[in-house]
């Protein structure tokens, strides 16, 4: 299990191959406009990780699908699928959002789950 960002770039390393950041939004298919607001959000979610990590290759892919049918779907070609979750203060209920749980159970490849804030 992977259970930090130093750990998570270092089996990318190990890999040698790209990352694939991958969003998905549900919203009309036929609109470019929503298509270009998808490629937009998903650019301006993964810039800083791009300036922290700049060796790194990353292939932005945004689709119009549901987080987790876009992360699941792209999973076919994945080595190693990774998704955040954000940390809870509480102890008890649910540790894993929606498209986390989702992509947990039905991903193609083996999954990390992150934590993050």
């Amino acid at each position: 299990m992977i259970d930090s960002q130093r750990e998570t770039k270092a089996y990318l390393d190990s890999l040698r191959g790209a990352m694939h950041a991958v969003y998905g939004l549900l919203g009309p298919t036929e609109s470019t406009r929503f298509q270009a607001l998808e490629a937009e959000l998903l650019h301006a979610a993964v810039a800083s990780w791009r300036e922290k990590f700049p060796e790194v290759e990353v292939i932005e892919d945004s689709r119009v699908d549901t987080g987790s049918g876009a992360v699941v779907d792209a999973s076919a070609d994945a080595a190693l699928v990774v998704v955040g979750r954000r940390r809870r203060p509480l102890p008890l209920g649910a540790r894993l959002g929606p498209v986390a749980h989702a992509v947990v159970h039905h991903a193609h490849a083996p999954v990390a789950v992150v934590p993050h804030d």
